[in-house]
């Protein structure tokens, strides 16, 4: 429940979240995972959020990624 991170929307980067566990990768204004080691890969198959409020959860790995606002 503690936030560990805020990232712009508007930079094209990629973060590696949770000490390696999963990888977010911002591109275009949106957000999504490239990468889960999880056994079900639900938060990778989520898709892309850009929209406040969307979120990606990956259960598993306990790693929660979620568009605020300013």
């Amino acid at each position: 429940g503690k936030t560990v991170g805020e990232y712009p929307l508007y930079v094209d980067a990629e973060y590696t979240l949770n000490g390696g566990t999963n990888i977010l990768r911002i591109e275009g204004g949106m957000a999504y995972m490239t990468y889960a080691e999880c056994p079900d890969k639900t938060c990778v198959t989520k898709g892309k959020i850009y929209l406040i409020g969307d979120d990606i959860t990956c259960l598993p790995n306990r790693v929660r990624a979620e568009i605020i606002g300013n």
